[in-house]
């Protein structure tokens, strides 16, 4: 016991998991009440499977499949219209895309 009492001095031992009152307590009751009272509660037994115990840890499970994200709705009255396709560079001496048979740097391109 005065080993005991000196980890707790030294502040060696997690309180919150096993305190001094607790440590009397299964003293005083015996060894073999204590191990009858460990024997019926099945969550303390010897660990002979270390990766099946630490399995239910949520650190030690894969993180879950990634929800798909559907594309957001359009507002009420609105048509989802697909999006146009990528537009080609025009150049300054090509024919002009509105169809005016201009040159683009005469037309939709003169700066303004």
């Amino acid at each position: 016991m005065p080993e005991i009492r000196q980890a707790f001095a030294d502040d060696l031992i997690d309180e919150g998991f096993i305190d001094l009152p607790w440590i009397k307590q299964n003293l005083k009751e015996g060894r073999k009440k204590v191990l009858a009272q460990l024997r019926a509660d099945g969550h303390y037994h010897y660990v002979e499977d270390t990766v099946r115990e630490l399995e239910w840890w949520a650190c030690f499970r894969p993180p879950p499949p990634p929800v798909p994200q559907r594309p957001p709705s359009p507002a009420p009255g609105v048509t989802a219209r697909p999006a146009p396709p990528p537009q080609k560079k025009v150049g300054r001496n090509e024919p002009c895309p509105c169809g005016s048979g201009r040159k683009y740097k005469h037309c939709c391109g003169k700066p303004g």
